[in-house]
């Protein structure tokens, strides 16, 4: 049964055309790459099951073209392959066990190998590769698609030092792959730690250092992979009882959201995240040319008018300077409103047909926020207020926050139920 929005004191509306509409974006910067959408986290607190459907019938209708759905869980990965089966998926975080890399392998899912453990695992389990495979065919009841699991994705730390292989290490992870002779295309991926800050010439120069590290490893891997190609092609390495393994293809993946704004090259594949929900994710973006997808609501529950001296709120951290009309709205930071807001933070009041911000007073409680109505004279208990989204960018309130879009976004509570519009 549908909710009716006048009966919640929170919730948040997911606009789902906004994110096809902020891949389409994606596309149009990027037409020559393969789009790798990012819906990990419950994508971004916007309903990661709504959103893969979303995209899948957006793919099917001809309007995306989006190659892979990412994840950073197991539990993410299984859960998008029981709904969406014949989608690939990639787990970014790889596994860290033998039985996680068996579960992968099984039902077809895509992993990052970023360390050397991770390889090891790999190579200890080869002989699971054919047999997953042909597992995975029964799974799914039809061939497997080439995408899955032949595509192999090995991640470099170019500079990020979070995960990832140092470059020495990456260039025998790269032989060690290709002994394997199972998978036909390797992607070499990294992560970019200060693309996001075009203004500052300390991160410009630090994702430079990063592109360049990146482009020498994926050139050592280049050439590395292009003399086995070519014994291959010739039949060397293997007697005549044995069958040659085809060329392998060594693509690329640097550019996650805010290095397909900051970087003039988008690589092989990119993987817009904050992006597709309408978080400029850096200060090269213009946040109001991406779609807002999620915007959160809660209600006036009560409207005072206060006496100047009058404290407001725990602590009493904020004193009325003057008389004012104060409002009380239905969300805190149980439902995940930021408790570090702080008076500069500004909602949004409609009432009587018209919008108005109004700011922040005193600390958020765990239910509650106060703001100041003096903009909203006509305001209304029972009026709609908007935290942020359609006509407040989150990103606005974030830095008010003294936080990110990504946090906020992801720390909306299951206590906000989501209405979704197509």
């Amino acid at each position: 049964m549908p909710l009716k929005q006048e009966s919640l004191r929170a919730w948040a509306d997911i606009d789902l055309q906004a994110v096809i509409s902020n891949l389409q974006r994606v596309s149009r910067h990027c037409p020559a790459a393969k789009t790798l959408a990012v819906i990990k986290a419950d994508a971004y607190g916007h309903g990661m099951a709504q959103v893969a459907e979303a995209i899948n019938k957006a793919n099917a209708q001809g309007l995306t073209e989006v190659d892979c759905l990412a994840v950073a869980t197991l539990d993410e990965a299984l859960s998008l392959k029981r709904q969406l089966r014949h989608m690939p998926v990639l787990l970014l975080t790889g596994y860290i066990e033998a039985s996680q890399l068996q579960s992968l392998l099984e039902h077809n899912i895509e992993f990052v190998i970023h360390s050397l453990a991770q390889l090891k695992i790999l190579l200890n389990n080869s002989a699971r590769l054919t047999q997953a495979s042909t597992q995975a065919k029964t799974l799914a009841n039809t061939p497997v698609q080439s995408h899955s699991p032949r595509r192999l994705w090995l991640k470099f730390d170019s500079g990020m030092h979070r995960l990832g292989l140092a470059e020495d290490d990456c260039v025998k992870a790269c032989a060690e792959i290709l002994a394997l002779g199972y998978f036909d295309e390797l992607v070499l991926m990294s992560h970019l730690s200060s693309a996001d800050d075009v203004t500052s010439a300390v991160s410009v120069a630090y994702t430079d250092n990063q592109v360049k590290a990146f482009t020498r490893c994926y050139q050592k891997l280049l050439a590395q992979l292009e003399v086995s190609n070519k014994i291959q092609a010739l039949g060397g390495e293997h007697s005549s009882s044995t069958k040659p393994r085809p060329a392998i293809k060594l693509s690329t993946s640097l550019c996650a959201s805010s290095g397909i704004v900051a970087l003039q090259e988008c690589y092989d594949y990119v993987r817009p995240g904050i992006m597709l929900y309408g978080g400029a994710g850096s200060n090269a973006v213009d946040a109001e040319a991406l779609g807002p997808a999620m915007t959160l609501k809660a209600r006036l529950i009560a409207i005072k008018t206060l006496k100047a001296g009058d404290a407001i709120g725990y602590g009493a951290t904020y004193t009325c300077a003057t008389d004012m009309c104060v409002g009380v709205v239905s969300i805190g930071y149980a439902d995940g409103y930021p408790r570090s807001a702080n008076s500069a933070t500004e909602v949004l009041v409609h009432s009587t047909g018209e919008s108005a911000r109004a700011k922040l007073l005193g600390r958020v409680s765990m239910d509650m926020i106060s703001v100041d109505l003096s903009n909203v004279p006509h305001a209304n208990v029972g009026d709609v207020v908007t935290l942020w989204g359609a006509g407040l960018p989150v990103d606005e309130v974030a830095k008010s926050a003294g936080t990110i879009s990504y946090d906020l976004l992801c720390r909306v509570s299951a206590r906000e139920p989501r209405i979704y519009s197509h």
